[in-house]
């Protein structure tokens, strides 16, 4: 075998992206996770996300409509370019944005509730 057929691990960075011969890849027809979705919200384009991520244009076009499959590193290098949480890129953002009020309406109401308790303690000497 000759040597540039010889795969050469030293060539290998962990954040370029894997294409798969046998992967029918991610486009539309198999829609799985939200990355166009979210760059639309962040108003962010593929070549200053590429950059954010210190990929070439070629490897963010090939992510974006699905030809190159995703995984962990990926996904949480662009969560954390985008500033989301990983899984969000798993569900549309408005389903996201809905989950964040959710959260954050149940933490203020906790606020409340433990204030309330702390008030209730303080004029009553007593936390029975």
């Amino acid at each position: 075998m000759a040597r540039n057929d010889a795969l050469d691990s030293d060539l290998y960075h962990a954040n370029m992206a894997r294409k798969s011969a046998k992967s029918k890849g991610i486009g539309p027809e198999q829609p799985n996770w939200f990355l166009p979705e979210w760059m639309k919200v962040k108003r962010v384009t593929q070549a200053k996300l590429a950059r954010a991520c210190d990929w070439t244009n070629s490897t963010m076009h090939g992510i974006y409509h699905g030809r190159t499959e995703y995984y962990r590193e990926i996904v949480n290098l662009l969560a954390s370019k985008l500033n989301i949480e990983p899984h969000e890129l798993l569900m549309h953002p408005d389903r996201a944005m809905a989950i964040r009020r959710f959260e954050q309406s149940v933490k203020a109401e906790a606020i409340k509730l433990v204030h309330n308790a702390d008030e209730t303690v303080e004029r009553t000497g007593t936390d029975n």
